[in-house]
């Protein structure tokens, strides 16, 4: 990544957030893809896209990714944790990024367009939800990335290394 500095600033996080270790927000998933990871994956998915939505964003590290090679593609980062969020924004504003959206919201309720590029952190949803939410992605025609298998052949499935462990599926679904 290009921006040391906000990398760096994205791998602190716990230790900038101390209370995030302990209690309620710390029972959920905690995680980074590293960019390397990340532009292989990407290296994988094909099309031309109006915007890239990351469901689960957290502190919206593939939110920053992309915008550093697509500062004219509008990201969107929704996730349901506020703290993550707040210090998603912060970084945001300390780093004056622009076409950058992150904010609270169920992925539900997010209204998807064809020409989407999305990308599901999506190890902890519920099985039935994960399908349901798929279902209407496939519906609406757009292009996926997922860590759970996705229907369909044309899907691509490679490995990559995240920081809890060394090779972690991920799969592609081009429309």
């Amino acid at each position: 990544m290009k921006n040391k500095k906000l990398y760096q600033d994205l791998k602190d996080y716990k230790g900038n957030n101390p209370d995030e270790a302990h209690g309620y927000p710390g029972s959920f998933g905690w995680g980074w893809t590293p960019h390397n990871s990340y532009r292989a994956v990407m290296g994988e998915v094909q099309g031309n896209f109006k915007r890239f939505i990351v469901g689960g964003c957290s502190i919206g590290w593939m939110n920053f990714y992309w915008n550093e090679k697509n500062p004219n593609i509008k990201t969107i980062g929704i996730d349901l944790h506020d703290t993550r969020l707040g210090y998603a924004n912060f970084l945001l504003e300390k780093y004056e990024l622009s076409n950058i959206d992150i904010h609270k919201q169920d992925i539900f309720d997010f209204e998807f367009k064809k020409g989407d590029l999305v990308w599901l952190n999506n190890l902890l949803f519920p099985k039935d939800l994960n399908e349901k939410l798929v279902n209407k992605l496939i519906e609406l025609g757009v292009s996926i990335v997922s860590y759970k298998s996705l229907p369909g052949s044309n899907v691509t499935k490679i490995k990559q290394k995240v920081s809890w462990q060394n090779n972690q599926s991920f799969y592609i679904r081009n429309e």
